[in-house]
């Protein structure tokens, strides 16, 4: 059975062409959480001296994968795709510092019964040529290369192609539900 905790849930993501214009947006996505994603916040709050793991590093960092690849729990970093830095695309650290109020990369709010810290609006633009097709959206503890812990990824509804001065944003939030 998949781990269906809302640990990286997109409340919402578009896709706009360089004119401004929408070509496509999507929200409420579920994720997938992984392993290493699940054994990591388990050991930030709970185990701090866990090797490998422990105390939560100042970011988090929110990347856009283009694989074709089925997700599964033990996933890790060296399975994800990425578009080259060199036309524009880059990991978004996300700082987990905060204190949780208005302005910050996260902002604590309780919108049911359940708690959740919901992020900021994200914003990748495309430059010089178009990108790999995009597939998901994962975060992770590294802010380049396959070093750090997968948490976890959502698959976008629909594959998303950007062309250079297209831009995708996206909104996302963590909250420990079930």
């Amino acid at each position: 059975m998949t781990s269906k905790i809302h640990v990286l849930h997109i409340k919402g993501i578009s896709h706009f062409n360089k004119a401004g214009e929408l070509l496509w947006k999507d929200k409420n996505l579920d994720n997938i959480l992984h392993d290493e994603g699940e054994q990591y916040i388990l050991s930030a709050a709970f185990a701090t001296g866990y090797s490998g793991f422990g105390v939560a590093p100042d970011n988090l960092y929110l990347g856009l994968d283009t694989s074709t690849r089925t997700l599964a729990e033990a996933d890790t970093l060296s399975l994800v795709g990425e578009n080259s830095l060199t036309n524009g695309y880059e990991r978004k650290a996300l700082s987990t510092r905060g204190t949780g109020v208005s302005g910050q990369d996260f902002v604590l709010n309780q919108p049911s019964t359940f708690y959740r810290a919901e992020s900021k609006i994200w914003t990748w633009s495309c430059i010089n040529a178009a990108w790999t097709t995009v597939t998901k959206l994962f975060l992770c503890t590294a802010p380049s290369g396959t070093s750090g812990k997968l948490i976890c990824t959502v698959p976008l509804s629909s594959n998303r192609t950007l062309q250079p001065g297209d831009v995708i944003s996206a909104a996302i939030y963590i909250g420990l539900i079930i």
